[in-house]
């Protein structure tokens, strides 16, 4: 998505999927609500000519002590799917990316952000130590760690990220309140 906006426009893209929205961002909300995520590559393309990080960059991020995580193949909405789907979405590449890496691949992060009770149940039972949301919230020692809240900063400026992150580390929280 990010590609055919960069390519064509985030108008020309808009306009050929049929969506409205002002950024990037919420083009990619719109997109994975309503359930457009397949259509994107039917619409632009395979994404196959776009750089990949190989199995070289990934051993040596693993060297560097840099977690290596797991984030299914194909990036479905796992909420979305059956027990069986989603079983197989949390191993599918899995071993493949433990093979590149050197190293055991053991936290989650869900595609989308998107998890519920039932989802994170299924990715402790396929053997993950944790996963992440895109929930914006303090994690503490109560925290579950299969729906660990996370924060993406979306700013290369220095003095607005350390700001930002000082209000976020002094803001109190509560965790998700999440239902099946």
């Amino acid at each position: 998505l990010e590609a055919a906006v960069r390519r064509y426009g985030l108008d020309d893209v808009c306009d050929r999927l049929g969506v409205t929205a002002e950024s990037t961002r919420k083009l990619a909300e719109a997109c994975e609500l309503g359930g457009l995520t397949g259509r994107v590559s039917d619409v632009f393309g395979s994404t196959s000519d776009l750089p990949r990080l190989g199995g070289d960059g990934i051993r040596a991020l693993a060297s560097a002590g840099m977690e290596i995580g797991f984030h299914t193949v194909h990036h479905p909405i796992l909420p979305r799917l059956t027990d069986g789907q989603i079983d197989a979405a949390l191993t599918e590449g899995r071993s493949t990316l433990e093979q590149e890496a050197g190293v055991p691949v053991e936290t989650f992060a869900y595609p989308h952000g998107l998890a519920t009770p039932a989802v994170a149940r299924r990715v402790a039972a396929a053997g993950y130590r944790a996963a992440v949301t895109n929930r914006s919230f303090v994690v503490g020692p109560m925290s579950d760690p299969f729906l660990l809240g996370r924060w993406d900063p979306r700013s290369s400026d220095e003095d607005l990220f350390a700001r930002s992150l000082a209000l976020r580390l002094n803001r109190p929280g509560k965790g998700p309140q999440l239902t099946d």
